[in-house]
């Protein structure tokens, strides 16, 4: 008993030694934090800039939804633009993130760099990168749903406006 009061006592004076969360201007004059504000990362010269989506993932045996941030990042060789890569990551309402990806514009291949434990399978990963690959030509086209008919899954993704 005098054991578990101690961890809790450590625990409580960690958590209260961590520092907070870096306020972000609104413009408004008023403070909050980067997960309350819709905050986009500033583009430096040359970037396509980045997008947010609604995301809804649903698959015959559970469904994952949250939020999708992409940025695009377009290389420019002399005058011209070209098409470049999009780095994306889907997370849960939680802030947990479920996806970390590349999408390589020229090859048209995903690399998945990171996924949710429950779904870190090869079999799985495959149609991800698969899907996702889909998935991200369409909505450069504004196509914002898609279905894989062979195995039942269901993505659809809605424009988040600032």
């Amino acid at each position: 008993m005098r054991r578990l009061l101690l961890v809790l006592l450590l625990l409580s004076s960690l958590q209260t030694l961590r520092p907070s969360p870096k306020p972000l201007p609104t413009g408004r004059g008023v403070y909050t934090s980067a997960v309350e504000s819709n905050y986009s990362p500033p583009c430096r010269e040359g970037q396509g800039g980045g997008s947010r989506y609604s995301a809804y993932i649903s698959m015959p045996r559970g469904y994952i939804s949250g939020m999708l941030v992409l940025l695009h990042e377009d290389e420019v060789v002399g005058h011209a633009s070209q098409r470049g890569t999009v780095k994306g990551s889907l997370f849960n309402e939680f802030g947990i993130t479920a996806l970390d990806f590349t999408y390589d514009r020229r090859k048209d291949k995903v690399k998945l760099h990171s996924v949710v434990k429950m779904m870190d399978r090869w079999y799985i990963r495959r149609v991800l990168r698969r899907d996702l690959r889909e998935v991200l030509k369409r909505l450069e086209q504004g196509d914002s749903i898609y279905e894989d008919k062979r195995y039942h899954i269901n993505y659809k993704f809605t424009p988040l406006h600032e």
